[in-house]
């Protein structure tokens, strides 16, 4: 809860959740998210500590024309074109991770509509698949990609 003078307060529930959250009882951390007096900004480290058994890797993958297999450059079509590209993470997770896949920039021939869908698909402790797919008239000369998986190692 944010009181009238900005700061966050929380509220513990005979159940031990905490603003509404249950809490997992393996986090021994008491640090909840708070506001620093100064400025607004989070306190370093104390967003994070909920979360210390849980590892997170992040990239930006730039997928383009010279790659091997792209079709998204072809002209109209009926069917959807795809393109699938396998990312291996730099260090395995113990199992499949949550994966966030999200459209940092493209370059589409400006003849038409921007169509372009990302997913990230297949996802196992080791890597998943980046799917990206494009319609009707649009041509995509490049696309990047950024993802971000957070699981347990």
């Amino acid at each position: 809860m944010t009181s009238a003078l900005g700061r966050t307060s929380h509220v513990a529930t005979s159940n031990g959740a905490v603003g509404g959250f249950a809490r997992h009882p393996a986090l021994a951390s008491d640090t909840f998210p708070s506001r620093n007096e100064v400025g607004g900004r989070l306190r370093a480290g104390s967003f994070m500590s909920n979360v210390i058994p849980l590892t997170v890797l992040s990239a930006v993958a730039t997928l383009d024309s010279k790659l091997e297999g792209w079709t998204l450059l072809a002209g109209p079509a009926t069917e959807p074109r795809v393109f699938s590209y396998a990312v291996v993470f730099e260090r395995a997770f113990s199992t499949a991770p949550l994966v966030h896949a999200a459209i940092a920039g493209f370059d589409v021939e400006n003849h038409d509509s921007a169509r372009l869908r990302v997913r990230a698909e297949n996802i196992t402790a080791t890597g998943f698949v980046i799917r990206v797919e494009t319609w009707l008239n649009t041509r995509v000369w490049a696309v990047d990609v950024s993802w971000l998986a957070i699981g347990y190692t």
